[in-house]
């Protein structure tokens, strides 16, 4: 166990919560955790979210100019188009799992959602 989790464990006075949580169904745990992130949510101002808005490296707007990434994908779709590729539109989010299972990438290093998804930050994990 990590000393994170451990230090979780301690706080909540239970080693094996983390073993118990994960047996419950996926829709158990995540509607547990909307009642969490619920509760959370209720206690912040306005002011906190600016903040976390501003620091959490997740939601930090880009420095990429939108018109340079809109011009070279409008070029990539010309270019598919013209190859005979079919396209399509991905949904930002996948199945709980995707990340890790078909792409080889640490559960750790995915920003894994609520209701079975996680982000899907590269397409090719898919």
């Amino acid at each position: 166990m990590s000393d994170i989790l451990s230090r979780i464990t301690n706080k909540i006075g239970d080693k094996n919560i983390v073993d118990k949580l994960s047996a419950l169904s996926k829709s158990d745990l995540n509607s547990l955790l909307l009642e969490v992130f619920d509760r959370q949510a209720n206690t912040l101002t306005a002011t906190d979210i600016l903040k976390s808005y501003q620091l959490n490296r997740f939601t930090i707007p880009s420095s990429i100019d939108p018109k340079e990434i809109h011009a070279l994908e409008s070029k990539l779709l010309r270019k598919a188009f013209n190859m005979d590729i079919k396209t399509i539109m991905l949904s930002p989010s996948a199945p709980l799992g995707s990340c890790s299972v078909f792409g080889s990438v640490d559960q750790y290093n995915v920003v894994s959602a609520l209701r079975g998804t996680e982000i899907l930050a590269d397409p090719s994990n898919m």
